[in-house]
């Protein structure tokens, strides 16, 4: 392949790179129509209809970063400098809370969907992601050329309403506007009834298109205005401006959640159909003029989704933090449905007087978020089912008090209940498997009734005075290992050969009695060690008299009163003395141990006669043989 024709394939390249990067391209829709919470619901729907990383790729289904936001009405600028284009931008430690901002990180882009969570177009492996804005290296955010973002109303986002006051969305605060009160969580959802559509009108934005979008617009609204449209019939295969019309509607209303397009496709065909049931309508997923004059009525039913086991989706996140707030969840909110999810709807459900399903359906929700909805009666119960660092200081009490010796999980499940039972009896309390809140925090007084075989160490059990017992028993000689406070098969087999030593049932349960045992044997072993140092030491001392002795007579002083048993001076001689001192001192502390060891261990003499009658039979026996 010769030099020219080289030139020119890479030239067609770099044509066809540029060409759908838009190279130099400016919005060609106005900022009137692009906003940021239609960004913001344009990325949420790539992440959540699982579109592709596409290298160059800017239309649905298949973008790269940047490519995800200009498939947004075309809306950035240049595609290779999104950040370069933008009115407005800032380091990301002063992110503002606004949603639809651009995310810069060197080589990389992506759009900030409120609630420190973004969405970006990450690679071939990861394709579309949805994660917090922390766990990726970004380093600045920016205002997309060609969107506007709100500066004060109300906006709903992915079927959540928020409020923006100055150029920000509110959070963690109650606000009186037009008359009505609104309450607003630390993520910035509304909590409690939404406001009424019309409100949702009334939002004016702030001009931050860049230069080169066409046109701008101080006030625009955050959705088209509903009209009704030409009498016609709308089914899959329809292109045209009424098809969009009718999906802004069910977007609306909460049934279609994908990108707004004129095509009438198989997807948006089976959104209508759910309309038509929850409307009453027969279900053909045809948009008849019936349909259509249900659709825009002004009571058109809302999408309200059942959420049961296995369920994943936004507003289970809001569930549960709902749940959390009136005491019925004690795990961190998430996006999944799970069990406890379940067992805290079916305990709300019994608080408010609704039908105990342990599934979320609109009517549950609708009294989940009233002002008045009831705290759990039982908040600060502890039953089973219940998960959270909760239960784990619970079962690390009961472990305390030998009533479990599992692990201490963080899942309040069968084996707990037994244990809270057991504790409940023998404290003389009705043995529910559940603990109030007052039982609770008496479970944690020093007063708390132990286990009644509190004292009996056996397998199982942890604690200092488990390591205390092994390390009487390393003194003995039974147990080789180092002291770990819990007692394992090892401590079991050296308590049972103590046992067998000292004549007891071989059980492996230290019992008071044979930990007195152990203690008495410990004391004896030291008793006896102190009386062969006090012998040895008067053999010191004895033999320090008889050198003295042997330097007298060696200079002739006693040779003649050695033969009479005296010393110089007539008296009895001192070697005889400390003979006399080693048998006193013998006997007394002999006579000494003997009396501790009938006090602590009344079978020690019987077991020391019963010794000497067998050794002394077996030398007799032996006796006996040598003779024949």
């Amino acid at each position: 392949m010769n030099r020219k024709i080289r030139g020119l394939l890479a030239l067609l390249m770099v044509l066809t790179l540029l060409i759908p990067a838009g190279l130099g391209r400016t919005s060609e829709v106005s900022a009137a129509s692009s906003t940021g919470p239609g960004m913001t619901a344009h990325a949420l729907t790539a992440y959540y209809q699982k579109w592709k990383y596409v290298y160059g790729g800017s239309s649905a289904g298949a973008v790269d970063c940047s490519g995800l936001i200009y498939s947004y009405n075309h809306v950035g600028g240049q595609r290779t400098n999104l950040m370069g284009a933008s009115p407005q931008k800032g380091p990301i430690s002063t992110l503002p809370r606004i949603h639809g901002l651009g995310l810069f990180s060197p080589g990389h882009v992506g759009v900030y969907v409120g609630g420190g969570m973004a969405v970006d177009a990450r690679n071939y492996r990861y394709n579309v992601m949805y994660q917090s804005v922390s766990s990726y290296h970004w380093t600045n955010w920016f205002k997309i050329a060609g969107v506007s973002y709100p500066d004060t109303g109300f906006v709903k986002i992915n079927g959540q309403t928020f409020y923006y006051e100055n150029g920000q969305y509110v959070v963690s605060v109650t606000k009186n506007i037009k008359g009505k009160t609104y309450t607003f969580g630390a993520d910035g959802v509304l909590r409690g009834n939404p406001p009424s559509d019309s409100e949702y009108q009334d939002v004016t934005y702030s001009s931050t298109a860049s230069s080169g979008s066409s046109g701008s617009s101080s006030k625009p609204t955050t959705k088209p205005q509903v009209s009704k449209p030409a009498e016609t019939v709308l089914k899959v295969g329809t292109t045209s401006s009424e098809v969009l019309k009718m999906k802004t509607r069910l977007t609306e209303l909460g049934y279609y959640d994908a990108e707004l397009t004129t095509y009438f496709g198989k997807y948006t065909g089976e959104k209508l159909k759910l309309f038509q049931e929850d409307a009453g309508l027969q279900v053909t997923g045809i948009a008849d003029k019936k349909t259509l004059d249900a659709l825009y009525a002004s009571d058109a039913p809302k999408y309200e989704p059942v959420f049961t086991v296995g369920s994943a989706d936004d507003e289970i996140l809001k569930l549960e933090a709902r749940l959390k707030e009136l005491s019925y969840f004690y795990d961190e909110p998430t996006t999944y449905y799970n069990n406890d999810t379940a067992l805290a709807v079916s305990d709300f459900q019994a608080a408010a007087g609704l039908e105990v399903t342990g599934q979320s359906d609109g009517d549950m929700r609708k009294a989940l978020y009233e002002k008045d909805a009831p705290v759990n009666p039982e908040a600060g119960t502890m039953k089973r089912g219940i998960v959270g660092p909760c239960v784990t200081e619970l079962r690390n009490r009961l472990i305390e008090l030998r009533y479990m010796f599992d692990e201490a999980t963080d899942t309040f499940d069968e084996a707990t209940e037994i244990a809270v039972k057991a504790y409940q009896t023998a404290s003389g309390l009705k043995a529910t498997g559940k603990l109030s809140k007052e039982e609770v925090k008496a479970l944690f007084e020093d007063s708390a009734t132990k286990a009644p075989e509190f004292d009996c160490l056996k397998l199982g059990y942890v604690g200092s005075d488990v390591k205390d017992l092994q390390e009487k028993l390393r003194a003995l000689g039974y147990f080789e290992e180092e002291a770990s406070a819990v007692f394992d098969e090892v401590t079991e087999a050296a308590v049972k050969q103590f046992q067998i030593d000292v004549e007891k049932e071989p059980t492996g349960m230290a019992t008071p009695d044979v930990i007195s045992a152990i203690e008495s044997k410990i004391e004896i072993n030291n008793r006896l060690a102190n009386t062969m140092k006090t012998v040895e030491k008067i053999k010191e001392l004895s033999f320090t008299n008889l050198q003295v002795e042997e330097q007298s007579a060696s200079r002739g002083y006693a040779a003649a009163n050695a033969a009479d048993g005296l010393d110089d001076n007539g008296k009895a001689g001192t070697g005889n003395d400390i003979v006399w001192l080693v048998i006193v001192a013998v006997s007394v502390s002999g006579g000494t141990v003997i009396l501790f060891l009938m006090k602590k261990n009344p079978y020690f003499i019987k077991n020391l006669g019963r010794k000497y009658r067998i050794r002394r039979n077996e030398k007799l026996a032996t006796a006996d043989k040598t003779q024949k």
